[in-house]
């Protein structure tokens, strides 16, 4: 029986991603085509209708869209295997953010057009509407607050906002919105002219949310209780690395079935206090081995910053593997590796992975001093060149990874694999430099660290 090329099969997992993609494009304009029957089914299509009714009808046309592309928008994150392996976890997590956007737009022009409508319809002032019907009915009330809820957790999804708020709150803020559904949703079906005298579109509808709700409990807490208990996964050591890096060590008779590859990420979840409630993504610094796994964690939050103090024997639970950083390697030779910080951690698995398979490797390490080089003396005994990137910008006169200094320190980057992980910063700054001395997109490979 013949056996595929593996860089036959790498070549090939961007094509399915694509089509990934464009089905999940199907299955948003789908939802978007089916919440339109359905308002349409529902408009009353004798004689004209009065502008108060024209203005109503689209607030219930931007309510049922809205309710659709949520539903879609919580099952993208619901991290199902068959979507991760095939679209990818950042391409699900982008389409999430997109419909998201366009969810909190939808929600806004309901609440306005809803509104308007109901004070041409009973012409009444804004305010005589707003204290005469809508605070007057406890059922609109639960819609206002589930609304009010899902709008906020909306705009703290924004760059700007996430990056002022403790992952904590932000994350106390988006499970809010399971809550903010489920009063909408009380709403939609008690009050919601096209459901009130349909119990088929009723019935329809509550099966959708149903159907989410099943498949968010089986993939982020059925799955994953279910793999605690046959991996029998601890923590066997925790090893500072630096001042704000550890490393955490886990043991298990079941790492080995996990089938994580470098460059790979886990959702981490360590049952003890102050982690118990959230899942953190922390990358693989070194594959399993022996029963044994490694997370190199750098502190940039409350939870990451609490590693140091996780004591041997305590349980984790594992979301995972995801990430398709280190699987795009292309035909090429020739690879540089370029970290920043706690970003060495998937880069050690790459850089080792890659000496192993005889690659000629270079590696770019961006740090302050050398008391932040987190794995040096790993990394400096393996089969390639190590190059530490120390000093701050403001001293070194010039961004030490721009295309003057990349070229400077590999002048023959034009022709290798890059892999970039670090913060955004780093990230941008060093892509920006690949690409300016002519390393073509398709060869840059870059992954950003997020705040846990």
């Amino acid at each position: 029986m013949a056996v595929a090329d593996p860089l036959d099969v790498i070549a090939r997992r961007p094509a399915r991603r694509r089509t990934g993609s464009i089905a999940v494009a199907g299955i948003v304009l789908l939802g978007v085509g089916a919440a339109g029957a359905c308002w349409w089914a529902g408009l009353p299509h004798a004689g004209l209708p009065l502008p108060g009714d024209v203005v109503a009808s689209g607030a219930q046309l931007a309510g049922l869209v809205a309710s659709v592309l949520v539903c879609l928008q919580l099952l993208l994150i619901a991290r199902v295997p068959l979507l991760v392996r095939s679209i990818g976890l950042g391409a699900l997590v982008g389409w999430h953010r997109r419909v998201g956007s366009s969810v909190l737009i939808l929600i806004v022009l309901h609440v306005l057009l809803a509104v308007l409508g109901a004070m041409l319809i009973d012409r009444r002032t804004l305010w005589s509407e707003l204290t005469g019907t809508v605070f007057a009915d406890p059922a609109l009330v639960q819609a206002v607050i589930g609304t009010a809820l899902i709008v906020v957790a909306g705009l703290t999804s924004a760059r700007m906002a996430r990056s002022r708020l403790r992952y904590e709150w932000w994350y106390a803020v988006h499970l809010s919105v399971y809550l903010g559904i489920f009063l909408s949703f009380a709403h939609q079906v008690r009050s919601g002219v096209h459901f009130v005298d349909s119990p088929a579109m009723r019935t329809g509808w509550i099966a959708l949310y149903v159907l989410t709700a099943a498949v968010i409990v089986l993939g982020r807490l059925l799955g994953p209780t279910a793999r605690l208990l046959r991996h029998r996964i601890r923590v066997e050591q925790v090893v500072p690395e630096t001042a704000d890096v550890v490393s955490v060590w886990l043991r298990g008779p079941g790492l080995w079935r996990l089938r994580v590859r470098a460059g790979q990420f886990f959702y981490v979840r360590f049952l003890t206090p102050g982690h118990l409630w959230s899942a953190h993504p922390y990358s693989v610094s070194t594959l399993p081995q022996l029963g044994r796994m490694r997370l190199t964690i750098g502190a940039s939050g409350d939870h990451s910053n609490a590693a140091r103090q996780l004591r041997p024997g305590t349980r984790v639970l594992l979301e995972g593997p995801f990430g398709s950083f280190g699987t795009g390697c292309g035909a090429e030779s020739r690879v540089l590796l370029i970290a920043g910080g706690s970003g060495v951690g998937p880069i050690a698995a790459l850089a080792r992975e890659f000496s192993r398979a005889g690659r000629d490797v270079v590696l770019l390490h961006r740090a302050s001093s050398p008391a932040q080089l987190p794995l040096r003396g790993e990394l400096t005994g393996l089969s390639l060149r190590f190059l530490p990137v120390l000093g701050r910008r403001s001293e070194l006169g010039r961004d030490p990874l721009g295309p003057e200094s990349l070229g400077a320190l590999v002048p023959d980057v034009a022709g290798r694999e890059a892999f970039v992980c670090g913060s955004p910063g780093l990230v941008r700054a060093a892509t920006d430099g690949l690409r300016a001395l002519g390393v073509p997109d398709r060869r840059i490979h870059h992954e950003e660290l997020e705040l846990a």
